[in-house]
């Protein structure tokens, strides 16, 4: 229901006015357990500071494997030539999404979200 919500106010038009790109959504499993919502988003370290400033935990997942600490002090392994794994890597950014959440809050996260990307 949360992840409709995020849908919803995250439409095509507030995606495209504010330079954010959505992940695809699998809306109708119901086998999917969403836990959490993302999407890509420009200057991420920025957002995420506006964010926190009001009151907003957002989090950053998943970076690229060869970003990783161990990879990139193994002279056994190097990566290069990853560029679309490491746009996806600099840019997600994922939203609020928990059991106690209410629909207030995503209007909240997503009020949040204008601002920061302003």
């Amino acid at each position: 229901k949360l992840v409709k919500i995020y849908e919803d106010l995250l439409s095509e038009s507030f995606c495209k006015k504010h330079g954010v790109v959505k992940i695809e959504q699998a809306l109708e499993s119901k086998g999917h357990v969403h836990h959490m919502y993302q999407i890509f988003v420009e200057q991420r370290e920025t957002v995420m500071t506006k964010m926190n400033k009001q009151n907003i935990g957002v989090g950053v997942h998943y970076t690229p494997i060869h970003q990783q600490p161990y990879y990139q002090s193994n002279k056994c392994w190097k990566a290069s030539g990853l560029k679309e794994t490491e746009w996806v890597g600099e840019r997600t950014l994922t939203l609020p999404l928990f059991t106690k959440m209410v629909e207030q809050d995503v209007h909240d996260v997503v009020d949040a979200l204008k601002v920061s990307l302003s």
